[in-house]
């Protein structure tokens, strides 16, 4: 919201200031669209899934182990002795506890690794942007998700898609 007053606050300055001595030429980029179009973005997600796919597969052969001995212990643990139904409870807890790690672990090392692709990706979508904006001599380029409304006219977001540099 305050990225919003800022940048309304700064259109209207330039409106203000800039209408005496030329006309603005204004662009609008929808990133959510470059996003959701880009071939990069699927290339980028194989990579990760495929970089992350052997962590995945140990993690989920661990948990079917971990089930296993939750169900064998549900099966046999009527007939254990005493001190054999308790090595086996406590090492599902402790199972289930490394698995909780692992998982965490899991999910931050991949989240971590795709914000990096994705800073990238959207570092060489920023490149894109400012060089269609100074070849085709734009004032001012906005982001479409900080607008409550711009219209179609003023839209660049095909073009960045189609100029890769």
């Amino acid at each position: 919201m305050k990225k919003l007053a800022i940048g309304l606050a700064s259109l209207a300055l330039l409106f203000s200031t800039a209408g005496q001595a030329k006309e603005l030429k204004i662009g609008v980029v929808d990133y959510a669209k470059i996003f959701q179009a880009s071939p990069e973005v699927k290339t980028i997600q194989a990579g990760l899934k495929k970089q992350f796919a052997p962590r995945q597969e140990q993690f989920t052969a661990r948990q079917k182990a971990l089930q296993d001995q939750v169900t064998k212990l549900q099966r046999d643990g009527a007939v254990m002795t005493a001190s054999q139904k308790t090595d086996l409870e406590q090492k599902v807890v402790k199972e289930k506890q490394e698995l909780q790690r692992l998982s965490r672990d899991f999910q931050q090392d991949a989240a971590l690794a795709e914000n990096q692709a994705m800073q990238k990706f959207f570092e060489k979508v920023k490149a894109r942007v400012d060089a269609l904006a100074q070849k085709e001599n734009y004032d001012l380029i906005l982001q479409k998700n900080y607008l409550p409304f711009s219209s179609a006219a003023l839209e660049i977001t095909d073009k960045v898609l189609k100029d890769k540099e």
